[in-house]
């Protein structure tokens, strides 16, 4: 028997693979059916009164028999706009995917070390390391640093890392746990993330249960940050609101995982021995399990977060210090200028520092160039305008014979232009429309399958789709038709 939700996983990818199938035989499609979309087209503007609605009629007629003409030249301008229109709606969705995606480590443009190592010789200790400054002098000099701080923070129980079933053995890490035990704030069962969005305005993402790649627990990133109102808008990456700074000197816990503030708005802290977790291969494995050593509840708030930073909860020392809780320097985090590069964290040089400091960098969602994507419209507004100007143009040089009868006939060239004009909107327009969808359903289709939808480029698909064939018939319709006034040749 397969897994739980393997089988709707595969129908998700089978039903994206078709996509691209689906999409193509809707091109094949519309070329074999050119004759009879040239007449749904044409319905329309052949009602038109007077003039126009005689040229809509007569170019309608002349596209529908020389469909071997036109009807290649509508696939050319098909192929064209289904490879863009493909492109440029990959372009965007990417993008989206990559903003929606990403998951944030820091503030955009902020560099961090965690000062808390395990220990050389014994992994199953932690070490802080002595010099908290120098590290932070380090990183500053290295990214160019506006700001630096070093967060102080509590360090909280581990006992191991959850693992999928199949990787088997899930990592099971003894740790030195004082008599008291570590603290950690406690889950709320009945919290502000229950609460509509109506009544807590909280992002959604910042409620989000935790997965394995965001476990927790982490033996060297702590839960509990202890700091003044600088570090706290290192932090958020903008200075605190009043009520916020309010708050976080009358010893108010500022929640920035709004899953530990109860209802009542509170924080319960609790302590934990080694050997109080649910074993591993269990159910929740790794978490807190039984009654805690100790508890203290604070007062507690949140403040507004575009994203989840894994920061816990954030206290002054003096609330720390009243809670009973012990802080270490933590953390070395600067706030870069803006446009981190690569070339500029990998300057920061850590090597001289005992134990194994890792530099992190958070650069933002990674974007596509837009000169390229820019690039690739006006290619294709550019290819299908030449396409279209060939096509209408050995239309007309072969329509010279139906020119000069309506020369005969006494047809203005205000009406050989608008035939012109009428001929090129309905066969670049159909080709340009056709494929520029066809290409954008293809990412679509399979954007359906994915957890993020794909974001349209609406201004970019517009220009190929319509703009070009609108802009392609008045060039057309403008210019000066046969001044032949000459009898057909008997």
């Amino acid at each position: 028997m397969l897994p739980d939700g393997l089988p709707a996983i595969l129908l998700r990818s089978v039903s994206g693979l078709l996509t691209a199938p689906a999409a193509l035989t809707i091109v094949v499609g519309a070329v074999l059916a050119f004759p009879a979309l040239i007449r749904w087209t044409a319905r329309g503007p052949a009602r038109l009164p007077g003039v126009s609605g005689l040229a809509a009629r007569i170019a309608a007629r002349d596209a529908e028999r020389s469909g071997a003409r036109s009807g290649a030249a509508a696939a050319s301008i098909m192929l064209v706009t289904f490879i863009v229109g493909g492109y440029l709606t990959f372009f965007a969705a990417s993008d989206a995917w990559s903003v929606t995606d990403h998951v944030w480590q820091l503030q955009r443009d902020q560099v961090k070390v965690d000062l808390v190592v395990p220990t050389r010789w014994d992994p199953i200790e932690r070490d802080v390391i002595s010099d908290p400054d120098a590290v932070a002098a380090a990183l500053s000099d290295g990214v160019d640093a506006t700001e630096v701080r070093v967060l102080s923070g509590v360090l909280g129980p581990f006992w191991g890392s959850p693992v999928d079933d199949f990787e088997g053995y899930s990592g099971r890490q003894t740790m030195v746990f004082p008599p008291e035990g570590l603290p950690l704030p406690q889950t709320a069962d009945e919290g502000i993330c229950e609460l509509s969005f109506e009544e807590s305005r909280l992002n959604e993402a910042l409620c989000a249960p935790e997965t394995l790649d965001r476990f927790e627990f982490a033996p060297t990133q702590p839960t509990i940050w202890v700091g003044d109102a600088a570090d706290l808008a290192l932090i958020l990456g903008q200075a605190p609101d009043v009520d916020t700074l309010t708050a976080l000197e009358a010893g108010t816990a500022i929640v920035l995982k709004p899953r530990y503030l109860a209802a009542n708005d509170t924080v319960t802290i609790q302590w934990w021995g080694a050997n109080q977790f649910v074993p591993e291969d269990e159910p929740n494995e790794f978490l807190p399990a039984g009654q805690p050593l100790n508890s203290v509840r604070l007062a507690g708030t949140t403040v507004p977060m575009d994203h989840p930073l894994g920061y816990g909860i954030f206290i002054s020392p003096a609330a720390a210090e009243s809670a009973g809780l012990a802080a270490v320097p933590a953390r070395a985090l600067a706030q870069a200028p803006p446009g981190l590069t690569y070339e500029k964290i990998n300057s920061v040089d850590l090597s001289g520092f005992p134990g194994d400091l890792w530099l992190e960098a958070e650069m933002g969602p990674s974007t596509g160039d837009r000169a390229w994507y820019w690039g690739a419209v006006l290619l294709a507004a550019g290819l299908i305008a030449a396409i279209a100007i060939a096509s209408i143009g050995l239309s007309r040089a072969e329509g010279r014979q139906i020119d000069r009868t309506l020369a005969v006939l006494g047809a203005t060239r205000t009406l050989r232009r608008r035939i012109n004009g009428w001929y090129s909107l309905f066969v670049v327009g159909i080709g340009s429309v056709t494929g520029t969808l066809c290409g954008a359903l293809v990412v679509v289709g399979y954007s359906l399958t994915l957890p993020s939808r794909a974001d349209l480029p609406y201004t970019e698909l517009a220009i190929i789709g319509l703009g070009v064939p609108l802009f392609t018939a008045l060039i057309t319709a403008l210019l000066p038709g046969s001044s032949s006034n000459q009898p057909i040749p008997r």
